[in-house]
């Protein structure tokens, strides 16, 4: 599954200059009120969320796909931002479920 941070995808509006709708990144898992790029410093490490814990494997190098708006048109030059004001194409990890459970808005994510 995927991780990412909305302060991560606020980051990328500031240096894009303009609004990036998060849904861009499809994201599985949605988490908010972190340092930007922080969900990066849990690879290698497993999380307790609600009653389930994830191993968090990688990061997730984005593709074109991002650029892309929901008419399909490509309308913002993120790949180019990223490599510019960040040094990589990066954004979210992926994490493998190690336990399964429910995982429910406002629960505590806890390195375990």
């Amino acid at each position: 599954m995927s991780i990412l941070g909305l302060e991560t995808v606020r980051e990328l509006d500031q240096s894009v200059g303009a609004a990036v709708d998060a849904d861009r990144f499809r994201a599985n898992l949605w988490v908010d009120e972190l340092p930007a790029w922080h969900e990066f410093d849990w690879e290698g490490h497993v999380l307790g969320i609600g009653t389930a814990q994830l191993r968090v494997v990688a990061p997730i190098t984005r593709c074109a796909a991002i650029e892309a708006g929901p008419s399909g048109t490509r309308d913002l030059p993120l790949l180019a931002a990223l490599d510019r004001d960040f040094r990589h194409q990066d954004c979210g990890v992926y994490a493998e479920v190690v336990q399964g459970g429910e995982i429910n808005v406002g629960d505590m994510i806890v390195r375990i």
